[in-house]
């Protein structure tokens, strides 16, 4: 197998850690813009003022709701990316091929946790496992 073709198998089956990434962050905007809008004095600039409008406070529910929508479609995007990658390694044959991948790449686990949880396993036998699984993972 040649490495392009496997750097494209990890680089999907990463694709579940990035969504995850990429829904953090939006979920850390709402909080921050949410307490802007609670507590004004610690953003002094996304907040309404006291001289403000109404049309202040609705353009801030406005952001607000964005805000909330766009999370949801993040969190859709990484429920559904990991379902993709679930779908591709459960089609493995070798439970233990199956097992690396998704400690790997589900749970985002380093080599030396893998190790841990499968015991009766070298490092070296599970980095073949898991080079023998991305051959023969088919996406």
């Amino acid at each position: 197998m040649s490495n392009i073709c496997t750097e494209k198998k990890k680089a999907f089956l990463r694709g579940y850690r990035a969504a995850q990434y990429e829904l953090k962050a939006a979920e850390e905007e709402l909080e921050e813009y949410n307490t802007s809008i609670l507590y004004p004095s610690t953003l002094y600039d996304k907040a309404p003022t006291k001289k403000g409008h109404k049309d202040d406070l609705s353009k801030y529910m406005g952001k607000l709701d964005d805000l909330k929508n766009e999370c949801i479609k993040k969190r859709d995007t990484a429920i559904i990316k990991k379902h993709e990658i679930e779908l591709c390694i459960d089609k493995l044959e070798c439970v233990n091929q199956r097992e690396v991948l998704k400690l790997r790449y589900l749970k985002w686990m380093g080599w030396e946790r893998i190790i841990e949880e499968m015991p009766g396993y070298s490092d070296r036998q599970i980095y073949r496992l898991h080079g023998r699984a991305l051959y023969n993972l088919e996406i």
